[in-house]
């Protein structure tokens, strides 16, 4: 009886120890991180950190100036989508976000040679912001136009008004990931997305990985 007895604490002893040293283990696995406590606190100084803290890392990461595209995705007639007059984004020397955009007032459809600049190793996290201006395209409208009045413009001739440049749209994306590197093309939605995308087959061509034809933007990738 005695014995039955010792073994019963020895064992109640045994699970209490074993308890109290897993509780002590997840503890010190659960313990917050001087890194952690920084981002919890302080979360821009945490960020200016890490970044400049990446910059001086990946600087030694070559580069490359590839050219830039807009692909505006308005369907099979190009008219479900408003016309794009100028568009942006932002560079990533090395493999982190500049201040600086590359583009300008230019239409979709034209390249800027080599105005983009990519790490030649796609890294994670290329976050960039994309600005994108757009106007919407009148419709032909027919007027008459008395010859004594602008004898350049016959009567009845469909006159179009030229569009003001309107909406400004920003969206931020992910450079998903590009086995070498290519062409950056921006793809701009109706829905006010866009997906910046590193290849060196065209947006028509059937192995781009963004299809020309495509309404939606896929989803994002981190």
């Amino acid at each position: 009886m005695k014995g039955l007895t010792m073994q019963r604490m020895t064992q109640r002893a045994f699970t209490c120890a074993t308890l109290a040293l897993a509780a002590l283990v997840m503890g010190c696995a659960h313990r917050e991180t001087f890194d952690e406590r920084l981002k919890r606190e302080n979360p821009e100084l945490w960020e200016t950190i890490n970044r400049e803290a990446a910059i001086r890392k990946s600087q030694r990461t070559p580069t490359i100036g590839v050219g830039l595209e807009c692909v505006r995705h308005g369907g099979p007639r190009q008219d479900l989508m408003p016309y794009v007059q100028g568009f942006w984004v932002q560079e990533v020397p090395f493999g982190q976000v500049s201040p600086e955009m590359s583009g300008g007032d230019f239409n979709c459809g034209g390249t800027i040679a080599g105005g983009y600049t990519i790490p030649r190793t796609w890294r994670p996290g290329m976050k960039v912001k994309v600005k994108w201006y757009t106007w919407d395209r009148p419709k032909p409208t027919t007027i008459t136009i008395p010859v004594e009045d602008d004898p350049t413009i016959a009567p009845g001739v469909p006159i179009v008004e030229r569009g003001v440049k309107g909406a400004l749209h920003e969206y931020t994306t992910t450079i998903p990931y590009y086995p070498e590197p290519g062409r950056a093309y921006v793809h701009l939605f109706r829905n006010g997305q866009a997906r910046v995308i590193i290849s060196n087959i065209g947006p028509t061509g059937r192995d781009h990985p963004l299809p020309f034809s495509a309404l939606e933007p896929p989803p994002e990738v981190e």
